[in-house]
């Protein structure tokens, strides 16, 4: 089977009562013949992986779970992620982002201190977290479960933590095979968003993404098992 390219695909949406579906290109695994490379983990920057993981009730195969990550760290990471990968997990005691140090006081669990991890120079926040040997154990077993193939990795990003259109024509520019970004806005010149049209503020909502999801594409397809 020939290889497929991300930019090949449509995803037809079609007009319905609950959720209006935009025709847009879509990525090559969003496909009802089976992809040459099956998905086996997910790289995002916050806890969709997770979420879909367990919907799937689909093993941890990736470090990126239960944790958020700054939209210039995240593709800081991406641009270069075997290396960073490849780098020490240590920690700091407060973080670059204003954003993280007021969430990290307003917190109720954790003792208001979700551990913050350091990959070289890009930041984690272990925000479902006790610990930091919580998270550096967790985050080192699952590293070793991460397939070594990035055509096997679902890259994922979305608008949130007020993304910026020239952070999105980045993450459209990386060469990942399989990748992914929720828009809250149309991004016709941007093939590899999907466009959550029921939303109706500037980003989509991080708390529903989950399930906003499942409407779009059958993600069980997305994430099939290896044979």
């Amino acid at each position: 089977m020939p290889k497929l390219k991300p930019n090949n695909i449509k995803v037809k949406y079609v007009q319905k009562v609950k959720v209006r579906y935009l025709q847009q290109k879509a990525i090559s695994f969003i496909k009802k013949e089976p992809s040459p490379l099956p998905i086996q983990a997910i790289i995002a920057e916050d806890c969709w992986g997770m979420n879909i993981s367990k919907h799937i009730k689909k093993e941890y195969n990736s470090p990126f779970v239960a944790l958020y990550v700054m939209p210039d760290c995240y593709l800081k990471i991406l641009h270069n992620l075997r290396w960073y990968l490849s780098q020490p997990l240590t920690f700091i005691e407060r973080s670059q982002y204003k954003y993280v140090n007021d969430k990290r006081r307003a917190e109720p669990c954790n003792n208001n201190n979700h551990p913050i991890g350091l990959l070289h120079d890009a930041e984690i926040q272990f925000l479902h977290y006790k610990s930091k040997e919580e998270a550096l154990d967790k985050w080192t077993r699952r590293l070793a479960r991460l397939p070594t193939d990035d055509n096997r990795l679902l890259i994922k990003f979305s608008d949130h933590f007020n993304v910026t259109d020239a952070q999105l024509e980045e993450f459209e520019k990386l060469p990942f095979m399989n990748k992914i970004c929720f828009v809250a806005k149309p991004r016709p010149n941007l093939p590899s968003t999907i466009w959550m049209s029921e939303c109706t503020g500037d980003h989509v909502p991080n708390n529903y993404l989950k399930e906003m999801t499942l409407k779009y594409f059958d993600i069980d397809k997305v994430m099939r098992k290896s044979t």
